[in-house]
């Protein structure tokens, strides 16, 4: 196995213009990674993905530093104006582009779901024959390129691990198969363990998460929390598109003096409380009621510590992949207001074997 970063990781300070993408090969190698993945190109004015891939391909040579995935983005469905032939023959572009970099393997995307305008059946299973008939039509062209062609679990529409795994077995050819993200799967409130240990048999490529789960009833985590698209969206779903409620965090609320008494439909004002001193109490006379100690009451069931986190948002040491945080995007949606996620990509090599949100984006 061969640990890389994900140019997704850096694409703050790219569209910032603090890093510039021809630049990333060497900055990845500089921070001690073996491959690079490119998650689509931020193209110069005046370029084309086929036409900038050599110069990237050149960085990436003299920085010493393979290309391991490149990943794009496609829409069985909606895509080249509905017209499922059409968008496969447009990804066949692309696959072109991955054999330039030197990619081994090309990630795409197969639908964002059914759009509002759509009239019938709008169901996973009822657009199953057509998103399988893309993607094959794809990877038997990218078999005679020497690519392998993979989808992830991501986008929402297909993005639980049964979906995927239905969409593996419609497909059922060896050159196509899973790039299992072990984050995403809480974005469609699913356990990644359980579906990690789905994904195993049909896995390509790995991205490595770490997310920061919490209640949707704590406080948002501020402005910058959600990164806003071009047509007005957020974290990747424009604001005219189907998709998860997403919202911009609001400024920070002015603070609030702590309240000396927790009230029981607070959990923030019961922690605030048991974690500072009490109040100042009336003075009485020695004796009375009033001076003996009172047992502080609290809306938990347990006087303890609160709980460690819970063993879906944390990192198991066996969860293959593991590695530190490199860039940090948090999303907010109707479960969870912040979500942090940590996004690190790595890739294995050789056949299928066992094997990273918002969410960031999912």
């Amino acid at each position: 196995m061969k640990l890389g970063v994900s140019s997704y990781s850096f694409r703050q300070l790219v569209a910032a213009g603090t890093l510039q993408l021809i630049d990333l090969p060497a900055k990845a190698k500089e921070m001690g990674f073996d491959v690079v993945e490119f998650s689509a190109l931020p193209l110069p004015k005046g370029k084309t993905p086929l036409s900038f891939a050599p110069k990237l391909r050149e960085a990436c040579d003299r920085a010493g530093i393979p290309v391991a995935n490149y990943t794009i983005a496609a829409d069985f469905l909606n895509g080249s104006k509905g017209e499922w032939k059409a968008e496969a023959e447009r990804l066949k572009d692309e696959v072109r582009v991955a054999k330039i970099l030197g990619a081994p393997g090309m990630r795409h995307d197969v639908t964002r779901g059914y759009l509002p305008a759509h009239k019938g059946p709008r169901g996973f299973d009822d657009a199953l024959p057509v998103l399988a008939q893309g993607c094959r039509a794809v990877t038997e062209f990218a078999a005679d390129q020497g690519i392998r062609t993979m989808i992830e679990n991501h986008g929402f529409f297909c993005q639980n691990s049964a979906r995927v795994e239905k969409l593996m077995n419609a497909v059922n050819h060896p050159n196509f198969g899973w790039l299992v993200d072990m984050g995403n799967f809480l974005c469609v409130d699913e356990d990644p363990g359980q579906a990690v240990g789905r994904a195993m048999p049909y896995a390509f490529h790995v991205h490595a998460k770490d997310f920061h789960v919490k209640s949707g009833r704590m406080t948002p985590p501020g402005a910058g929390c959600c990164v806003p698209t071009p047509r007005g969206g957020c974290c990747g779903v424009p604001a005219s598109e189907p998709g998860p409620t997403r919202r911009h965090a609001p400024p920070p609320a002015t603070p609030k003096p702590a309240s000396t008494r927790p009230s029981p439909s607070s959990a923030s004002s019961i922690s605030a409380a048991m974690t500072s001193p009490a109040a100042p109490r009336a003075t009485s006379t020695p004796g009375s009621p009033k001076d003996r100690p009172r047992r502080r009451r609290s809306a938990t069931s347990s006087t303890g510590p609160p709980p460690a986190h819970s063993p879906i948002a944390s990192t198991s040491p066996d969860q293959p992949g593991a590695s530190s945080p490199l860039s940090t995007t948090t999303h907010t949606g109707p479960s969870s207001v912040g979500s942090s996620t940590t996004t690190t990509s790595s890739s294995a090599t050789g056949s299928p074997a066992a094997s990273s949100c918002s969410t960031a984006r999912p």
